[in-house]
Formats: C-alpha cells, structure tokens, sequence
C-alpha cells in the first residue's frame, strides 16, 4: 500500500473516495463513478487494487516521506512553471484538443493544461512509476471536484504506449489518419476487450492490416481525418499516394505494421 501512502490525498478526495466506496456496488460500478467525475478511465486497473485501496481509506495513516529520485533523472515540473507553459500556449493561440503526456510524473502540467485548454477531449498520460500515477488520479480528482462546472476529457494513464516513428510529420499524419479510418476502429471493437485492463494489446495492435486499409482509403478520407482531429499539418495529395503505394503489397505477402 506504499503506493497509495507516497501519494498526497486532499480531504475534498479522500471524502469523495469513502463515499463512493460506501455506494458503489463492485469494482466495475466504482470505475463508473470515478470516471464520470474526473474523465480517467479505469482509475482502478483491478478488483484487487481498488480492494486495496478501500484497506488504505479505511486506517489512519501518517504522512510518508517522499524519496529523493534526483539520482534516477527524477525532474519534476513543478505547478508554478507548468501554468506559466500553458499560459504561453493559450496566448500563442493553442487550443489543443488532444493532450500527449510522456513521463507524467505527478500530474503538474495535466492539471495546467486542464486549467488553461476546458475544450480538452483527451488526455493520454505515461508514467512507470506507480506512486505518481497515483498521486496524479488524485490530483486530477481533486481538480474537477473544484470545477464541477467543467465537464472532464477523457483521461488515459498507463506504464505503457506504442509510439511509431517518423522522419516526417505529413507521413505520421497519414498513418495517424490511417488508423483511425473506421475500418480499424470497426476491427478494434470487434476483436477489443473494453473492460479488459489494457483494451489494446500488442497481439491485437498487429492484427491491423495497413496495406488492406491503404486498398479501400481515398485521399480525401484521409485528408478529412486529418482535419477533424485538428492537426497542425494536412499531408498533400501527392505525398498520401506515395505513402500508399508503400503500403500496397505487390507479393503474396501483407505489409502489416510491426510494433518493437
């Protein structure tokens, strides 16, 4: 339960948390409640970890130092620098509606940009280290129950993500394109567990096959993906050809995409 003590709770969220673990009926009623209240989607992961956690709630517990991970390349951005971050954005005209947080440690500048950006529609958050993840839940928790006026994006925090390279933004655009084309996404639903712990394997991820996608797509499809998320960058005509002339197989053989 280290991982709950190293995590400060606010009062306004640890009475929250009593109570819908007094009200809730299961694990899977629990996630509910919570996600509807702060966007996070399985804040907790397991049967057992919410178990644990209803122990934690139910003792008296003395405040936890908080270790030293300077050591481990451990740099916090802290709440003050974050909000000066996002205010510069939204000065700049950002008005993102996606939010990519890799390393989130304790949630500072989640919480800045859900300040700065109400019109947020997801969040993806990565962090290794369990007693962050936590401490930023509970952060964000504490944040809508102090703007319940603001309705909350949807929130996903995991230890891991598949990231996939590109030398060029229009060619990540258009693969960003492709795997959101409703012909993958009909394929996810199909073969996706939503109440599974991680929803989208790496077993199911290499089922995608991109070449037959690239067989049934136009540019223009692709182009209207590329404006209806909002990227910064719509790839051309010209360069959407050639990336699926890539993909296309020309043998027996489907290009599927690998994940390392």
């Amino acid at each position: 339960m280290m991982q709950f003590a190293e995590a400060q709770i606010g009062w306004e969220s640890r009475s929250f948390l009593k109570n819908v673990f007094q009200k809730a009926c299961d694990f899977t009623h629990i996630n509910q409640i919570l996600r509807s209240a702060c966007g996070i989607v399985d804040f907790f992961e397991t049967p057992s970890e919410a178990a644990d956690f209803a122990c934690y709630l139910s003792e008296s517990h003395d405040l936890v130092q908080e270790q030293d991970r300077t050591a481990y390349g451990d740099f916090q951005t802290n709440p003050d620098l974050a909000n000066r971050v996002v205010r510069f954005l939204k000065q700049e005209g950002a008005t993102p509606a996606l939010l990519l947080e890799p390393t989130f440690g304790k949630g500072n500048f989640i919480v800045a940009a859900l300040s700065a950006f109400p019109y947020l529609q997801t969040v993806v958050g990565i962090e290794i280290y369990k007693p962050y993840v936590w401490a930023t839940k509970f952060s964000i928790l504490q944040y809508f129950l102090e703007h319940k006026d603001q309705p909350p994006p949807t929130l996903m925090l995991d230890d891991t993500c598949y990231f996939i390279g590109f030398a060029r933004y229009d060619d990540a655009a258009i693969a960003f394109a492709l795997l959101n084309h409703t012909n993958v996404t009909n394929l996810l639903n199909a073969i996706a567990f939503a109440d599974a712990k991680r929803m989208y394997t790496k077993e199911i991820l290499q089922r995608i096959d991109l070449a037959a996608v690239a067989t049934s797509v136009s540019t223009a499809e692709i182009q209207k993906i590329c404006r209806t998320a909002r990227l910064t960058e719509i790839p051309g005509e010209e360069r959407i050809i050639a990336f699926l002339e890539c993909l296309r197989p020309t043998t027996a053989t489907q290009a599927q995409l690998e994940f390392f």
